[in-house]
């Protein structure tokens, strides 16, 4: 089961300064992508961050984030806590990362 962080509220968000990318589901899962994103924003080694399935279950998200059709325009988004950051994973490709700490 996907787990969602209610605890974010909007307004926390928008004062944040978010850490966005693109991603092709084709190119690498989204999964992936999210460890590789947030390693890149804490300057950590994929490696060193705490495992992802201890915030969501990566194969879930896998299979809901990634699109069934090859040219696909999904509006869906999967969003919870990872680390220090609230991760919002789009069906479009892109990762969006909010501070949690500011």
């Amino acid at each position: 089961m996907l787990s969602t962080n209610r605890g974010a509220t909007d307004a926390a968000l928008a004062e944040s300064s978010p850490l966005s990318r693109n991603f092709a589901w084709t190119d690498v899962r989204p999964a992936t992508a999210v460890v590789e994103l947030v390693a890149e924003a804490t300057d950590e080694n994929p490696t060193a961050l705490d495992p992802l399935h201890d915030a969501i279950d990566p194969d879930a998200l896998n299979r809901v984030v990634e699109p069934t059709e090859p040219n696909a325009s999904g509006n869906l988004r999967v969003s919870f806590s990872y680390q220090e950051f609230f991760v919002v994973v789009r069906q479009s490709g892109q990762i969006t990362l909010y501070d949690l700490d500011e």
